[in-house]
């Protein structure tokens, strides 16, 4: 008898040891999850420039909202437009041109369903910016700008710099335009080995595409349009598709269109202006009508031409990358 409640009392501290040893091992793999940022959900997918009111009663913000327009929510009030958003490639971040010549960078996350903005730094670069785009490349954070010097008339240059204030803070040169143009609408390839951009002179009547391999800082010209062009986005998916609106000729309408670069042909699209890519190339968003660049945004299905009211106003929507 007494070898067999030995014999028990034996098991039982076996598997007390057992589970005192399975216990730490549990909760340090609980904790090491939770220093991992969450993966980003669905939504909020699109981000925008927002403008309510009118006149001295103005106000401007970045906004962002569900796929389906739903959840509009003004994250960051900026004193201009915040132009041309822009989404990292994880999801969680967004580049904006919402001071005079600089850029912003917000944070994004949402909080029981709520989007939220936190930890908004301006990026120390040392020229004046004008258009951006973050790279899709998550493995190296870098944000391209266009450098604004078309009212001097010097060279303005394509910039590669950090997505973070590191210090040291270092710009790399990988494009320098001829005197009185600006570069406009820049765009990365998915591979983040290209990038497209609009070369616009003071005087010229009509607009250069450009596309410049980041490796090499060479620039191949495309084709010209019609001074005017409105928004260039490069497909996610499809290596070498741009989205574009062209004026028209001796008009004040635009054609929306899809630039298939292998071939230099244009499909005509039922889209708008300003128009960006969903992350599976399935929909573009845009704005219909632009009143100063200021317009209802709509959603547009390519498969079968159905559109979707999203907003009644706002300014460059972005599609996230990531779904």
């Amino acid at each position: 008898m007494q070898r067999r409640v030995f014999a028990l009392l034996v098991i039982v501290g076996i598997f007390a040891c057992a589970r005192d040893v399975a216990g730490p091992t549990q909760t340090t793999l609980r904790l090491s999850s939770q220093t991992l940022p969450p993966p980003p959900t669905a939504d909020p997918a699109i981000a925008y420039a927002s403008v309510t009111g009118k006149g001295f009663k103005v106000t401007y913000g970045l906004a962002v909202m569900n796929a389906d327009g739903t959840n509009q929510t003004t994250i960051a009030a900026t004193s201009v437009e915040a132009l041309h958003p822009s989404w990292s490639p994880d999801g969680h971040s967004i580049a904006y041109h919402a001071t005079y010549y600089g850029i912003s960078r917000v944070d994004v996350s949402a909080v029981t369903g709520v989007p939220k903005a936190s930890a908004t730094v301006t990026l120390p670069i040392t020229h004046l910016a004008f258009d951006i785009a973050w790279s899709p490349d998550a493995s190296n954070p870098q944000i391209a700008y266009s450098e604004d010097q078309s009212n001097i008339g010097a060279p303005a240059g394509l910039y590669l710099a950090p997505a973070t204030p590191v210090s040291p803070y270092t710009e790399t040169l990988v494009y320098l335009g001829a005197p009185g143009n600006r570069m406009i609408w820049i765009a990365w390839n998915p591979q983040a080995t290209r990038i497209a951009f609009i070369q616009r002179s003071i005087n010229a009547a009509v607009d250069s595409l450009f596309v410049v391999d980041v490796a090499t800082k060479s620039a191949t010209f495309v084709r010209s349009f019609i001074r005017g062009v409105a928004g260039l986005s490069w497909s996610r998916t499809a290596p070498d598709r741009l989205a574009l609106a062209v004026p028209l000729p001796n008009s004040s309408t635009f054609q929306p269109s899809i630039l298939d670069l292998t071939t230099n042909a244009l499909t005509n699209v039922p889209s708008g202006l300003f128009a960006k890519w969903s992350p599976d190339d399935s929909r573009l968003v845009y704005i219909a009508s632009a009143n100063s660049g200021v317009g209802p945004i709509y959603a547009v299905t390519l498969s079968t031409g159905a559109q979707v009211k999203l907003t009644t106003d706002g300014m460059e929507p972005e599609w996230r990358r990531n779904p």
